[in-house]
């Protein structure tokens, strides 16, 4: 009874919990190396969730998507600083609209990875800064550098998606995403 519950929330008997816990695993090392990367690089470092994402979209069914931003949302959570909720929403938002585009368009062509990449990442950046600012008490300035931090994050996570997604998808342990196709 339990299992069929879990089942409804995670997609599907075709998404095991432990595909979605590895997904979750790599999901949490690429944030973790992201942020090392961070720290010299600033925002010219990919955002590893979306990459991971647009990596799964060949693989997976529009509706597994759902599924796949709820483990990346829970890798990020893991190692991040941002409020989980706020995360955990963005990712969600990124899954239904990349869902909804790959009914529309083919989702794993060059252009539209480069383009759905870069609009998720600016999106995430953007609401996790509004998110930052809106629960801060003093002003932290970050709101006037926000443009500009999501163009450079986008142009770096659009540049990773077409060259890295399709390999990231290979990951070991993450062969339930590939037969899903």
């Amino acid at each position: 009874m339990m299992a069929a519950g879990i089942e409804s929330v995670l997609g599907s008997r075709r998404t095991p919990v432990l595909a979605l816990g590895l997904l979750a695993l790599w999901s949490a090392l690429s944030f973790f190396i992201a942020g090392l990367l961070g720290q010299s690089l600033g925002a010219w470092v990919p955002d590893a969730g979306v990459v991971l994402l647009i990596g799964l979209v060949a693989r997976t069914r529009p509706s597994g998507l759902w599924s796949a931003a709820l483990a990346i949302a829970a890798g990020r959570i893991a190692v991040g600083i941002e409020p989980p909720f706020a995360v955990l929403t963005a990712y969600l938002a990124a899954g239904g609209v990349h869902a909804a585009l790959c009914r529309l368009v083919h989702g794993n062509q060059v252009f539209v990875r480069l383009v759905a990449s870069g609009l998720y990442s600016a999106g995430l950046v953007l609401w996790l800064i509004a998110v930052h600012e809106s629960r801060s008490q003093v002003d932290l300035g970050l709101l006037e550098r926000a443009p500009l931090y999501a163009i450079q994050t986008a142009v770096t996570t659009a540049l990773a998606a077409a060259v890295l997604s399709p390999l990231l998808a290979h990951l070991p342990g993450l062969g339930e995403w590939r037969e899903r196709a």
